[in-house]
């Protein structure tokens, strides 16, 4: 089961359940899916330990000289011997975005369970479905 924005789990096809109720996003449009896969093309081949948590967001980034605001993440508790590609599924809150969606970007990293960084991506990636996010070691 996937973890959405908050937290909240994500169940099948287009419902996002938490706090005991089940929110449609077909009849809710404030609620959008991303999904896509976090790879490395420099470190392909790197084996997780199990003690590595990869953070996936969206964000609108739209605003000059202002910070980013934060629409959804995806925390994944990596397995020890997991590979990349990683595959991710959460909802985000489109209503929270800025007009036009044009500043809306996916950030991904890669921690240990001390906080330590371990791996970012460090080119911008637009959001769109079936998103690929390329991170490199730090």
């Amino acid at each position: 089961m996937f973890q959405g924005y908050h937290g909240f789990p994500v169940g099948s096809g287009n419902q996002r359940m938490g706090l005991g109720h089940q929110i449609n996003a077909d009849i809710n449009p404030r609620w959008e899916l991303v999904r896509g896969k976090v790879l490395s093309s420099i470190n392909s081949a790197d084996v997780f330990r199990g003690n590595e948590i990869l953070e996936v967001s969206v964000v609108d980034a739209s605003l000059m000289d202002a910070p980013s605001t934060l629409l959804g993440r995806q925390k994944i508790p990596l397995q020890p011997g997991q590979q990349f590609p990683i595959r991710f599924q959460f909802y985000y809150d489109k209503s929270r975005a800025g007009p036009g969606y044009r500043g809306l970007t996916m950030q991904a990293r890669i921690t240990n369970t001390t906080g330590q960084l371990m791996y970012i991506n460090d080119t911008h990636t637009p959001l769109k479905d079936n998103v690929k996010i390329d991170i490199r070691r730090v």
